[in-house]
C-alpha cells in the first residue's frame, strides 16, 4: 500500500490486522471494547502529532525553506529566504489542524486558506507549476523529519496512521495549491489579454520557432491578416507583406526585428515598407524584443508596429514642396544674378 499524493510522498508498509482474525457472526463486547481503544488510540497519536507541528512550525518552516532555496531554487537568485518563509509556517499549522480535526481530505476546510495563499504568492514569484509541486514532497519530508524525533513512544500502527493522514492532508493542500494556481493564472492571462488587445499599437508574440502565435486587434488591422486559427510562420507572414527596406531592398526573414530578438537583440524603430495583399502600402516603425524566464530561458520575442504612413505621406509633401519652391526660386535669382553682371561690365567700361 502506498500513500495518496503527487508521485507517492511516502510509502507506507502493509498494515497488518490490529487484533488478529475477527470470528463471523455479532462482535463480542470484548470485541468492540479493543476497537474503540485502537480509535481512541488513533486519535491521540494524530493530536500529537498535531501538538507537535504547531510547536515546531517555524522550524520546520526554515528547514524547508532552506532547502528549497539550496536546491529547487538555486538558480533563482532573487528568490530571498524571507520569501520562500512567507506563508510556510501556516501550511505546517494548516497541516496540524487537519491531523487534530481528522479530516484531511475536506477541501472547503478553514485550514486550506494556507494552501490558496501559498499557491498565489508563488505565482507572484514566478515559480512553475512543477516546483510548486515538488516543493510539497520536499515539505512532507521535513515535517515527517520533526515527527520521527517524538513520536517514537506511540504504538507502530498508530505511526502508520499518522503518515496515512499526514499524505493525505498533504495531497489535498497540493491539489488546492495547483487548482488555485491555475485559476489564477486564467485570470493572469485573460488580464494581459485585455491589456494587449487594448493598447493602440499593433502587438505579436513571436515562439523559440518563429511562429507568430498571437496577434492583438491593431496588429490584425495593421498586418491584414489573423493567427487566431493556429500560429503563421513568421516567413510566411513577411512573404505575405512583401516586407522590404525603404530603399526598396527585400527584408530577408532572418534580418527582421522580430528574427533578431529571437537571437537575443533589443531592436528599437526599424522601418519597414509592408505591401498588404488589398495593395496598400505601409510603412512602420517596428521594435522587438527577447520574452525570458527569470532564469533566462527564452520565450519567445514580442514586436510592436507602429504604423507612421500619414507621417511618411507629410515629410513626402514637405519634401515636394521645398523642392518646388527651391526650383521656383532658382529661375528669378539666375535672371536678377545676369542683370547684375551686365551692369557690373557697363560700370566698368564708365570707369
Amino acid at each position: 500500500m502506498a500513500a495518496r499524493g503527487q508521485g507517492g510522498l511516502h510509502p507506507l508498509p502493509p498494515r497488518a490486522p490490529q487484533w488478529g482474525h475477527a470470528l463471523p457472526g455479532k462482535p463480542s463486547g470484548g470485541s468492540m471494547a479493543r476497537t474503540s481503544t485502537a480509535a481512541e488510540a488513533k486519535r491521540v497519536a494524530l493530536r500529537q502529532a498535531a501538538d507537535i507541528l504547531d510547536e515546531q512550525a517555524e522550524a520546520i518552516a526554515r528547514r524547508w525553506a532552506d532547502r528549497l532555496l539550496t536546491s529547487l531554487y538555486r538558480g533563482r537568485p532573487e528568490l530571498r529566504l524571507e520569501d520562500l518563509l512567507s506563508q510556510a509556517p501556516a501550511l505546517v499549522r494548516g497541516v496540524a489542524e487537519a491531523l487534530r480535526r481528522g479530516e484531511p481530505e475536506v477541501r472547503a476546510a478553514p485550514w486550506t486558506a494556507a494552501a490558496r495563499e501559498h499557491a498565489r504568492l508563488r505565482l507572484s514569484q514566478r515559480v512553475r507549476l512543477g516546483d510548486l509541486v515538488r516543493e510539497y514532497q520536499l515539505l512532507r519530508q521535513e515535517i515527517w523529519r520533526a515527527l520521527r524525533q517524538h513520536l517514537s513512544e506511540v504504538a507502530a500502527l498508530d505511526v502508520y496512521d499518522v503518515a496515512e493522514q499526514l499524505d493525505s492532508a498533504l495531497d489535498t493542500m497540493a491539489t488546492i495549491s495547483t487548482d488555485t494556481y491555475g485559476a489564477e493564472l486564467q485570470q493572469h492571462a485573460a488580464r494581459l489579454d485585455a491589456v494587449i488587445d487594448s493598447t493602440p499599437d499593433g502587438l505579436a508574440i513571436v515562439d523559440p520557432t518563429a511562429h507568430v502565435t498571437h496577434m492583438n486587434r491593431a496588429a490584425e488591422a495593421l498586418l491584414g491578416f489573423s493567427v487566431r486559427q493556429q500560429p503563421v510562420p513568421l516567413a510566411e507572414g513577411l512573404a505575405r507583406l512583401h516586407a522590404s527596406m525603404p530603399d526598396g531592398k527585400e527584408f530577408q526573414p532572418e534580418e527582421t526585428p522580430p528574427a533578431r530578438a529571437l537571437r537575443g537583440e533589443v531592436v528599437e524603430n526599424v522601418r519597414m515598407v509592408l505591401h498588404r495583399p488589398d495593395g496598400r502600402v505601409l510603412w512602420v516603425l517596428v521594435s522587438a524584443a527577447p520574452i525570458r524566464m527569470p532564469d533566462g530561458t527564452l520565450l519567445g520575442a514580442v514586436a510592436a508596429f507602429r504604423d507612421v504612413t500619414a507621417q511618411h505621406e507629410l515629410e513626402e509633401q514637405r519634401e515636394d514642396i521645398l523642392r518646388a519652391i527651391s526650383h521656383d526660386l532658382r529661375n528669378p535669382l539666375s535672371a536678377i544674378l545676369g542683370q547684375a553682371e551686365i551692369l557690373k561690365r557697363r560700370l566698368g567700361r564708365a570707369g
